[in-house]
């Protein structure tokens, strides 16, 4: 049987209800997983991209203010989330062996936790300059 080499999930309610267990079976398996919101990095997820849930909820009280006061829905703009995040667990790379390119890092809103020199030496002396491919396992390049 193949071997999965990572997943992406999108917010729905069968994740939500177990994003904690999502992120520990994929720690578990050492298998990548990029989520849509930091709520799953910060349960263990390797990495998020996707609007920024506290940005939309802020969005939702102008929403409802309007309409308090009196606004006809019809005549409240309709808009897309303005602010949206990479996040990245460097726990979570650690432990699956995942070295991360520095322009990824770069790139990042926020790292939780900080990366540990000896893998990202590791990684390149795995990748010989080649700082965009991912997944970068250790072990995989040790042969």
């Amino acid at each position: 049987a193949k071997r999965v080499d990572g997943i992406s999930t999108f917010r729905n309610p069968t994740v939500v209800t177990h994003l904690k267990a999502i992120a520990e079976q994929c720690l578990k398996n050492r298998l990548p997983a990029v989520f849509d919101a930091r709520e799953y990095v910060d349960a263990g997820g390797l990495m998020s991209y996707g609007p920024n849930i506290n940005a939309i909820y802020r969005q939702l009280a102008a929403y409802a203010n309007h309409l308090l006061r009196g606004v006809p829905p019809g005549q409240i703009a309709i808009e897309q989330p303005t602010i949206v995040e990479l996040v990245i667990n460097k726990r979570t790379a650690d432990t699956i062996g995942l070295a991360l390119p520095r322009s990824l890092r770069a790139r990042a809103d926020e790292v939780i936790g900080r990366f540990d020199p000896a893998v990202l030496a590791t990684a390149a002396v795995a990748v010989a300059g080649a700082d965009e491919e991912i997944p970068l396992r250790p072990e995989e390049h040790a042969r």
